[in-house]
């Protein structure tokens, strides 16, 4: 009888991490999907928000800038690789991040055919990131990463008006 409440409880607990980790992807996997070696990089646009009344949402734009420096959104693009990524079951507030960064990216989609789309990335210094691509959603980081601070210094070298 031990054994089987041992052999049931694994199971369960198996089942369990199993479940969780379908929900956990990487950030590159994501973003490859519009931005690979192949996409021809357009143009970004970065937008800061302000806190809302309630502290607990960015709601109001107080900045926004450009750029066409294929290599400086390179730069802030891969900023974001290597993120493992748990989809926020439920979403129910309108977070929108402190920063919004959005890339317009060209990618071939058949011989001679061009499809123009953007990459969203909104961020700030909490946990919580969104990517809108093709498999969009709200994410939890999981893991340690300071792209915030890289991102804050790139920002900053862009005029934001």
């Amino acid at each position: 009888m031990r054994k089987l409440s041992i052999i049931i409880s694994t199971v369960f607990l198996a089942f369990i991490a199993l479940i969780i980790f379908i929900n956990i992807k990487t950030s590159d996997t994501i973003i490859s999907k519009q931005f690979n070696e192949d996409t021809i990089i357009k143009s970004a646009t970065v937008t800061k928000y302000a806190p809302s009344e309630d502290g607990n949402r960015f709601d109001a734009k107080i900045a926004e800038g450009s750029t066409e420096d294929v290599e400086l959104i390179k730069e802030m693009v891969e900023n974001f690789s290597g993120l493992w990524l748990r989809r926020e079951a439920n979403p129910t507030d309108r977070w929108l991040g402190e920063y919004s960064i959005s890339v317009q990216v060209s990618n071939e989609k058949s011989p001679g055919v061009l499809k123009t789309d953007s990459l969203y990335i909104n961020f700030d210094d909490s946990n919580r990131i969104i990517i809108s691509s093709e498999n969009s959603g709200h994410y939890y980081v999981l893991n340690s990463h300071d792209y915030y601070e890289k991102m804050e210094n790139i920002i900053g070298n862009l005029e934001l008006e």
